[in-house]
């Protein structure tokens, strides 16, 4: 039923709300432009620290550090991006794991924009490890995604695809494919502090090395407040969860937060460019370590 009820937001937020959007957010203080035939950005760079759980046993911690960064363009109503995200936890090798120990995903994504609609598509290609962190494996995502711009707000809502094997998926299916779907508002309290909030869901028919289905839910928020000064800096916190878990009620959870400096560059760069709602999915990879870790 909860398989349902997200695949149903997701898909009013696509048809209902397919309004505007691009992986940035123009700030609702400023008057409407033309459009813009440059190219803006942001990268965010900084700390992150994780609890990972198996079966509801204890914690495990890890720290660690990521990077971000997203490039866009646009001509008329088309609008280019790339995007990227990589992280890295400390983690010894040898010792198995509940959580991954390195992401590194990119992604591309076009759309068209009219007034303050957008509906687009994207495609991510992905690499993260096996729970042990010994082997690399490499995934892909893809699907189309919608937004709506609503006063200071903008609503976001995006429909998937991935392909994320992992340890023994030649012998037995074991990693995430199928589909997913993801939903978020970020909000301008003003244009030097802007906010966010996003869940997502997925669903792999064939998840762990039993071949059990495998579901996966995962929720965030975060914020970014431009520094006082001359130089355009944003402090960015936020806080990620996840918990998979399978037919056979095997689960594992990760709690996430991370502190960092965004630092946005081009036209309109304000503290909202910061939290970009639209960049490209990581959670069906982070599945395909949780299903190899069940």
């Amino acid at each position: 039923m909860f398989r349902s009820f997200m695949l149903g937001v997701s898909a009013l937020a696509l048809v209902s709300g397919a309004e505007a959007a691009d992986l940035f957010i123009d700030t609702a203080y400023e008057a409407p432009v033309a459009a813009s035939y440059g190219l803006r950005g942001v990268v965010e760079l900084g700390g992150l620290g994780r609890m990972a759980q198996e079966d509801g046993g204890d914690f495990s911690s890890f720290g660690g550090v990521y990077g971000a960064f997203a490039i866009e363009g646009e001509y008329d109503a088309l609008v280019l991006g790339l995007d990227g995200y990589g992280e890295w936890l400390a983690i010894e090798d040898s010792d198995p794991n509940v959580t991954n120990g390195n992401l590194g995903v990119l992604g591309a994504q076009v759309g068209m924009r009219m007034d303050n609609w957008y509906l687009g598509g994207f495609g991510t290609l992905a690499t993260y490890p096996d729970a042990e962190t010994v082997d690399q494996f490499v995934g892909y995502a893809a699907g189309v995604q919608a937004a709506v711009d609503i006063d200071y707000a903008r609503l976001v809502g995006r429909l998937g695809y991935a392909f994320a094997p992992n340890d023994d998926f030649d012998n037995d299916d074991e990693g995430f494919v199928g589909p997913f779907a993801e939903i978020g508002a970020a909000y301008a309290l003003s244009s030097d502090f802007a906010v966010m909030a996003n869940v997502g869901y997925g669903f792999s028919a064939n998840f762990d090395v039993s071949n059990d289905p495998g579901e996966y839910v995962n929720w965030g928020v975060k914020a970014a407040y431009r520094l006082p000064g001359d130089l355009n800096l944003n402090l960015v916190a936020s806080y990620e969860g996840m918990h998979a878990f399978d037919q056979d009620d095997e689960s594992n959870t990760t709690h996430t937060v991370k502190l960092g400096i965004s630092i946005p560059f081009g036209d309109e760069g304000t503290a909202i460019d910061a939290l970009r709602p639209l960049a490209s999915p990581t959670a069906p990879f982070r599945a395909s370590v949780s299903a190899d870790v069940l």
